[in-house]
């Protein structure tokens, strides 16, 4: 049999993911290239949409929830005048209008979208409806009516308009917010149609355009240094979650399972927090810096490190 954890990686790397393929196509090729099973993505993205996609490690998998908190950044590419049933490029065309607003009647209308708003979701997403999938019900001919909820958008700025005159939007926002919606209900405002004819995301937390990789040139590493050089560890790509350092004694206590108290400078508030042990100074990384090691997820509370959840590295 095949062994699958030859390379034991634990921490993330962030794929350019190309056009077509899908967030569980790029994970089953990571499996492939890496030959290691235990892969996971934080936060799909649809397969006509390119950028950041978060991959987990090994360990870093059990942090995939927390990073879902994370602020978002994408470049949506609008067309207007042309409605589909999935709000993108991959749909059937259902309205049309001449109506083309300019970027300064754009531009006007965006202030509505910012803040706390309340959005309903395409019927082509993945949300479930009476445990099944929205789009599954889409595309067995029965859509399934949407209800609305509230979602986050931190800034939406004009980012420029391309030679076929489609507009490009620059959005941030929290978790759960469907660009493709978003394109549609900015149309609704101008009284026309519109949909999301490219989406890049631009921006993941910690992610940035600056560090990530396509498949390719991972598969290229792999065959020479490997990533180790690209790796982001556990514990610095948790947005918002902070770091508390503990000894190698406290350390053996939380990955047994107990708690450990808390320092002075940790006890004002009930949170998450990560617990990280530094290595001995005899123990160094592979850039010849001190190791830091993951250790657990702990919650703050009543003046006590609880470990939520432990890794195994």
């Amino acid at each position: 049999m095949k062994n699958h954890q030859t390379h034991p990686f634990n921490g993330w790397i962030a794929v350019d993911k190309p056009v077509g393929d899908s967030s569980g196509d790029v994970v089953y090729k990571l499996r492939k290239i890496l030959n290691m099973r235990k892969i996971g993505h934080g936060g799909t993205l649809d397969p006509f949409a390119t950028g950041i996609l978060p991959i987990a490690l090994g360990e870093a998998t059990k942090t995939v929830d927390y990073l879902h908190q994370s602020r978002k950044s994408y470049i949506l590419t609008v067309r207007f005048g042309i409605a589909t049933d999935s709000d993108d490029c991959t749909g059937n065309i259902i309205n049309q209008s001449d109506m083309r607003p300019s970027l300064a009647e754009i531009d006007a209308v965006l202030p509505n979208f910012i803040g706390k708003i309340q959005q309903t979701p395409p019927a082509f997403s993945a949300i479930k409806i009476d445990g099944k999938r929205a789009y599954k019900l889409a595309r067995a001919g029965a859509p399934p009516i949407m209800k609305s909820r509230e979602v986050e958008i931190d800034a939406i700025n004009l980012h420029g308009q391309n030679q076929a005159g489609d507009v490009m939007l620059h959005v941030t926002c929290g978790k759960g917010t469907y660009m493709r919606s978003l394109a549609r209900d900015i149309a609704t405002k101008l009284e026309t149609y519109a949909h999301l004819h490219a989406l890049r995301r631009t921006e993941y937390g910690r992610f940035t355009e600056k560090n990530i990789f396509s498949l390719q040139k991972i598969e290229k590493m792999m065959q020479s240094d490997g990533i180790h050089a690209i790796l982001q560890p556990i514990h610095k790509t948790l947005d918002g979650i902070l770091v508390v350092y503990v000894n190698q004694e406290q350390a053996l206590r939380l990955q047994s399972g107990n708690n450990i108290q808390a320092d002075a400078f940790h006890k004002e508030q009930d949170r998450l927090l990560i617990a990280v042990a530094k290595q001995p100074h005899d123990v160094k990384t592979h850039n010849g810096s001190i190791a830091e090691k993951p250790i657990a997820i702990v919650r703050l509370q009543d003046g006590m490190l609880a470990p939520k959840r432990v890794f195994n590295v």
